[in-house]
């Protein structure tokens, strides 16, 4: 038993060592499904398309298509329009929160703008829900761009309200026309400086 015992332990530190230097230079995504990856319905887990935008316009929703679509291999959250039409919309997912602490936000995007189309610019961003669910703020990522078609890396901080429980991680697009629309590698990390 006693010559178990020196190699096991030797064994679970270091595997306890490696498991902490590994972890110590990667931040933990809070996102979840970050990859996209369908549920035995189809269903792309953890997002969702807000139903709140279209309150006012129910029609606009009808407009837009929403899925997942292969880019070159990798598999991309994506919006396009069936008809021209104005709107600002996005994919969401909801996580948990502390109030006070700052996140690193990052995903890439990229997209066009159909014949005919007046603007299109990326939307990133995160707003913040309390403790009843109650919309707080909105935060931005300032360095959003027009639409490219080539890849870009859209990242910032945010810093969530005192008060903030939840938070819902956002990319999209604000236009007026047709669009076609891909995100991927979205990651929501809390900062530990």
């Amino acid at each position: 038993m006693k010559k178990l015992v020196k190699p096991l332990t030797l064994i679970l530190s270091t595997l306890a060592i490696c498991l902490s230097t590994a972890s110590a230079g990667q931040e933990e995504n809070l996102l979840k499904n970050a990859d996209f990856k369908p549920d035995a319905n189809g269903a792309i887990s953890g997002w969702q398309v807000p139903k709140y935008p279209f309150a006012d316009d129910p029609a606009v929703a009808e407009q837009l298509k929403w899925g997942v679509e292969d880019v070159k291999g990798t598999p991309c959250l994506a919006i396009s329009t069936k008809e021209p039409v104005k709107a600002n919309v996005w994919w969401e997912q909801i996580v948990k929160g502390n109030g006070g602490n700052t996140y690193d936000v990052s995903v890439k995007i990229k997209g066009e703008l159909l014949e005919g189309s007046k603007y299109g610019g990326v939307q990133v961003g995160v707003h913040f829900l309390d403790a009843n669910g109650q919309f707080l703020s909105y935060q931005a990522i300032p360095d959003a761009k027009e639409l490219s078609d080539t890849w870009q890396v859209i990242k910032g901080k945010i810093t969530a309200p005192d008060d903030a429980v939840k938070m819902g991680f956002r990319m999209g697009v604000n236009f007026n026309g047709g669009v076609k629309v891909f995100f991927k590698e979205p990651t929501l990390t809390e900062t530990t400086n």
